[in-house]
């Protein structure tokens, strides 16, 4: 069966996103979407910046409206979709205390947590300035090397989220020189250690899609990593989109599904509570 549960959307409660909570609602329905899952960007001093000058977006949110409106729309939709109370949380060890103490805060109101690494030597990937300076190699290895860092400091998440985000955002010109999986396959021992240790853990390891609606042949991670995750003996993988705006809730997820297959994953887990739940694909 397809792929009928988003577990990785944002609105405009986060800092990068300005659709509105009922707008993605109805999007999901349209394309099918039966359970759907809010994932809120909680950063703590992220590195993301909003301009030229440096001004910083403030990426964290109010829990407390965010989950008024929330139940507004669980109670308005409740005979056309499942909706789920979710944030994203980009790791740093340095904030430690302050994200542990946000996840315990609300731990009866969330059913699912991302664990996700947006930063490496304080940094995001997402701008140019990241590669600058360095080479290619060693852009990805700082970025490597802070995810397993960060999963090795943390255990609070259920998923790990697009595992290799990096992969998404490097210099167009640099990118025809190897393809994806020849990267992961350098980083193997950093990339195995943070699966063994989700696997240890009974974590689940995220397939994000955006980067399949964003032009690329793989989603996050790459087949490579799910088939090594595979072969380690991971099988909770949970699927999102990433979906920033309406139109791309639930986008991809066909060829997620298949990429999974293709890998021997069968299931897909949803978290409800915080309690895993396998489904048939």
């Amino acid at each position: 069966m397809p792929v009928i549960s988003d577990c990785h959307v944002h609105t405009s409660f986060s800092a990068d996103c300005e659709a509105p909570m009922e707008q993605m609602v109805l999007s999901a329905i349209q394309r099918g979407i039966q359970t759907l899952c809010f994932t809120e960007h909680y950063d703590e001093d992220s590195p993301f910046i909003n301009d030229p000058e440096g001004e910083r977006l403030r990426f964290v949110f109010d829990f407390d409206v965010y989950y008024e409106e929330l139940q507004r729309m669980r109670e308005k939709y409740k005979d056309r979709i499942r909706l789920l109370c979710g944030a994203e949380i980009g790791m740093h060890p340095a904030c430690r205390d302050r994200i542990l103490r946000f996840a315990d805060r609300y731990h009866d109101k969330f059913d699912f947590l991302i664990g996700s690494t947006h930063a490496a030597d304080g940094l995001d990937p997402y701008y140019p300035s990241y590669f600058e300076g360095r080479s290619l190699e060693d852009s990805y290895r700082a970025y490597y090397r802070a995810s397993l860092l960060n999963v090795r400091t943390f255990d609070f998440f259920d998923s790990y989220a697009h595992l290799d985000y990096v992969l998404r955002y490097a210099p167009l010109n640099a990118v025809p020189q190897h393809p994806r999986a020849y990267w992961n396959t350098l980083f193997e021992d950093e990339i195995r250690e943070i699966l063994d240790i989700l696997i240890e853990r009974g974590q689940s390891l995220e397939l994000n899609t955006q980067a399949l609606f964003r032009g690329f042949p793989d989603a996050n991670p790459d087949r490579t990593v799910l088939d090594l995750y595979g072969k380690e003996g991971g099988t909770r993988v949970t699927v999102g989109s990433d979906a920033h705006v309406p139109a791309c809730v639930g986008a991809g997820f066909d060829r997620a599904r298949a990429t999974l297959l293709n890998v021997g994953i069968r299931c897909v887990t949803v978290y409800e509570r915080r309690v895993p739940r396998t489904y048939a694909i």
